[in-house]
């Protein structure tokens, strides 16, 4: 289990790259985000924090090591970018920008801004 907490500030960026599982992305704290990552492989993920963009990357693609449980909190008003070849994405924390994409999985956003949401196979 990989568990991190940032600090943040201005416009909030975060971004998912998974092969499968499942997302969660809920309304969490002013001034932080919260990541959880469950996964058997936690040597395969990248959780980090470049200014105001948060990252949860499998740093070994889409391939082997890919498969994890992510849950996010987030400030309101966070744009959100998720890439996903099997997993759902569920994501009730208000946000502006969501751009969600997935091969095969279901969508579940409850309110952005804006929204651009992709999946091949999937609700």
């Amino acid at each position: 289990m990989i568990r991190e907490t940032f600090t943040v500030e201005g416009p909030i960026q975060v971004e998912v790259s998974a092969a499968s599982g499942s997302i969660t992305v809920e309304r969490g704290s002013h001034g932080s985000v919260e990541v959880e990552v469950d996964t058997r492989n936690p040597d395969a993920w990248r959780v980090a924090q470049t200014g105001s963009t948060i990252s949860v990357t499998n740093e070994r693609g889409f391939g082997r090591g890919g498969r994890a449980r992510i849950r996010i909190a987030v400030p309101d008003g966070t744009s959100l970018s998720v890439r996903t070849a099997s997993a759902n994405v569920r994501a009730t924390a208000p946000l502006d920008r969501a751009t969600l994409s997935t091969a095969s999985g279901d969508i579940d956003l409850v309110d952005a801004v804006s929204a651009n949401l992709k999946s091949a196979s999937g609700d």
